[in-house]
């Protein structure tokens, strides 16, 4: 029975024909354009991301950090997976990697036969691109139509935009092995203690059968399980051809060499934190948070600075509780050792970091200071200096021992911390001058000379500083500054000439090595710090290899009786120097010292001043001096053949009370009678020298000037008011 004429049956058909054509053309355009219109699956990837590893200076693994997710995952490059272990992954889950296009639709026919035939799941045919899109993607991982066909075009897009390489590297990376353990390196180390390259064929077999069902199969909870599916994997080598025929069971056989599973993995140790956590933040924030940092952390000295600090401490006495200490490569500005608590599991701030912390300095920083007048040309070892009583609006400063020496050499004045000569010298460098010096030692971040006022927080170290920052600053005396590093650098100056101190540095670090070290046999360039109320002891110690920066005291500040830095922060780093050349660390140079032909020259300065000697000296004598650097010639000896140079009287201002204009100030002359020049005060305020033809303003209140002549004796003072 005919049902169509055979003229309108071949229509019928060609029709069909062409519409199927046209259909199956329709779909392979759309199938070829699909990858065009799905996300890239490689940056929702990489958003778990693997452990931040931390190595110290020799390449060791240090510490260990698992980031958001809580992941085992370490980013491990292709060179460091052996061979063996991608042709067994490959073998077991996706033999045809090299060749596809992100789907192998081979094998998903012969899938859908085989589950089609079974009426069960009997295989899958997932490949590696297809995996990935699914662990960027965990919401496609159930079997459904729809979940499978975004899977497969999202591996097209992978295979499309990504070198097979890398693609290998990220499954190899990022594959599950049960748990929270992901990718053949924390497998590897996880199952049985050792890296990748360490792994047998059995135990790479055994490995590489875990991701079909991670967690039924691992061996640390079901090892017959794990032996199982092992035989299973091998069976399939020696089909493929991957081992030798008769090879599987004798490798099904062989042993497996666990790991202890009664005890963490080695790299779960690396996690707990210590006294040196502190080292690897600061580390990661340098590195902006790479996933391996690769620091220049020395576990033996940063436990060597621990114990001196420790000792150095009494969490339960009277004593100071807290302690922080940094140790510093002068040669290459790395932190060999960052401590900044001395016990993290203190209830009182154990967890704050005492070494970066900003807090009053003291007299450590009074070598900065003395650095820039050698650089100006002011002062000389033998300078004489002035230390007699100032007043500044009200606030007299002193010295720690309550008393003053009168005149005395720079050189002393810098060892004894005397407070008013470092207020002189910053009176005639000027505040400007002063704040930039300390800026460019990295101690000053806004060196804002209007708003340090009197200068006094420059001269005393009122203001606030840290561990870390004088560390590093002090390297300045010994030879090219160094910002100071956490990462390991190859930037080494060794050898005499490599990296050398210019010769005002130079001369600091003769002045601050002329006395001895207290707790320390080695030679070494050291100076101490109090701030007021012993609330903060601070000493900063060096040779010509390391620096070594202490802070003992209170981190709730407060005070500590009897507190100083002589006392505790000097004896402290004394012991961690010592402790440093005595296991093993050779002196190799010393500090510079007259006669260095480098640093130091002569010079032929008056006996009364210490400047340099003019015609007018009576009596001079040989000196040193910074090598390039002349002292400002002596003119005392000249004025005191004049016995009225010497006397000081404010003319201007007069004592009295100034009405105020339309703008509420006065503009008042500064005007002093003397045969010397002056320094001027108004307020407190260092103002320097002055032109008799310059004018300051005054706002309303009472005010006080004061002149002092620079070539010394007694200071005028003048108070009047502003209405």
């Amino acid at each position: 029975m005919k049902f169509f004429p055979s003229g309108r049956f071949a229509v019928f058909s060609l029709t069909a024909g062409v519409l199927l054509f046209l259909l199956g053309l329709a779909c392979a355009i759309l199938w070829s354009l699909a990858p065009d219109w799905v996300d890239d699956p490689m940056p929702a990837l990489r958003r778990h991301t693997p452990v931040r590893i931390w190595l110290d200076r020799a390449g060791r693994e240090v510490r260990i950090e698992r980031t958001f997710d809580a992941e085992w995952r370490f980013d491990t490059p292709m060179e460091e997976i052996p061979e063996s272990v991608v042709r067994v992954i490959l073998a077991v889950e996706d033999a045809d990697f090299h060749h596809h296009s992100g789907v192998d639709y081979a094998a998903v026919l012969r899938a859908a036969w085989q589950n089609l035939t079974g009426f069960r799941i009997v295989s899958g045919a997932s490949t590696i691109p297809m995996q990935l899109a699914a662990m960027a993607h965990p919401e496609t991982k159930r079997r459904t139509l729809r979940g499978k066909l975004l899977q497969a075009i999202r591996a097209r897009r992978l295979v499309r935009d990504y070198p097979r390489d890398v693609l290998l590297r990220e499954y190899l990376n990022r594959i599950p092995f049960g748990g929270k353990v992901y990718g053949i390196e924390a497998a590897s180390r996880y199952y049985f203690a050792c890296p990748p390259s360490g792994l047998t064929l059995p135990e790479t077999a055994l490995l590489c059968g875990l991701p079909q069902r991670p967690n039924a199969h691992r061996p640390d909870r079901s090892p017959d399980r794990a032996k199982k599916r092992q035989k299973r994997v091998l069976a399939m080598l020696e089909r493929q051809g991957v081992i030798a025929k008769g090879e599987a069971e004798k490798m099904f056989r062989a042993p497996l060499k666990y790991r202890d599973f009664t005890r963490a993995a080695d790299f779960q140790y690396l996690t707990r934190p210590d006294e040196a956590v502190f080292f690897f933040r600061k580390a990661a924030k340098e590195a902006r948070n790479a996933f391996r940092i690769e620091t220049s952390f020395d576990r033996e000295k940063s436990d060597l600075l621990l114990e001196s600090l420790r000792r150095f401490t009494s969490p339960d006495g009277i004593g100071p509780r807290d302690a922080a200490g940094v140790i510093l490569d002068n040669r290459t500005g790395e932190f060999l050792a960052y401590i900044g608590s001395v016990d993290l599991k203190s209830p009182r701030a154990g967890q704050v970091d005492a070494a970066s912390a900003v807090r009053t300095a003291g007299s450590v920083l009074k070598p900065f200071l003395y650095r820039e007048a050698v650089s100006a040309g002011l002062i000389g070892p033998d300078t004489i200096l002035l230390d007699a009583p100032l007043r500044f609006a009200g606030y007299m400063p002193g010295n720690a021992d309550g008393s003053f020496h009168g005149n005395i050499s720079a050189s002393e004045a810098l060892t004894l911390s005397l407070n008013t000569p470092a207020i002189r010298l910053v009176a005639e460098l000027g505040t400007r001058r002063t704040a930039q010096a300390f800026a460019s030692a990295g101690l000053l971040v806004r060196p804002d000379p209007a708003a340090l006022k009197s200068g006094l927080s420059l001269a005393l170290g009122t203001a606030g500083h840290s561990l870390e920052k004088i560390a590093a600053a002090y390297t300045l005396f010994t030879g090219r500054q160094k910002k100071g590093t956490f990462l390991r650098t190859s930037d080494r100056t060794d050898g005499p000439d490599g990296d050398i101190p210019d010769p005002a540095s130079a001369m600091i670090a003769w002045i601050l090595s002329s006395v001895p070290l207290p707790g320390a046999e080695v030679p070494a360039g050291w100076k101490t710090g109090t701030s007021s109320g012993s609330r903060d002891a601070w000493c900063a110690a060096f040779t010509p290899e390391y620096t070594v920066a202490i802070w003992i005291g209170n981190k709730d500040g407060s005070s500590v009786p009897g507190l100083t830095g002589l006392n505790s922060a000097a004896p402290c780093a004394g012991a961690v120097l010592q402790a440093l050349y005595r296991r093993g660390d050779e002196y190799s140079a010393i500090l510079p010292t007259p006669p260095d032909p480098r640093f130091f020259e002569y010079m032929k300065r008056c006996g009364k001043t210490g400047l340099t000697a003019s015609p007018a000296c009576p009596e001079t004598v040989m000196g040193v001096r910074a090598k390039g650097i002349p002292v400002r010639i002596c003119g005392v000896c000249e004025r005191d053949r004049k016995p009225e140079n010497r006397t000081c009287r404010i003319l201007r201002p007069k004592p009295g009370v100034y009405k105020a204009g339309d703008d509420d100030v006065v503009q008042l002359r500064l005007e002093a009678g003397t045969g010397t020049d002056v320094i001027w005060f108004a307020d407190g305020e260092f103002l320097g020298k002055v032109s008799p033809d310059d004018r300051r303003s005054f706002g309303p209140g009472p005010h006080t000037v004061t002149a002092i002549p620079e070539s010394g004796g007694a200071p005028s003072t003048v108070d009047f008011a502003v209405e």
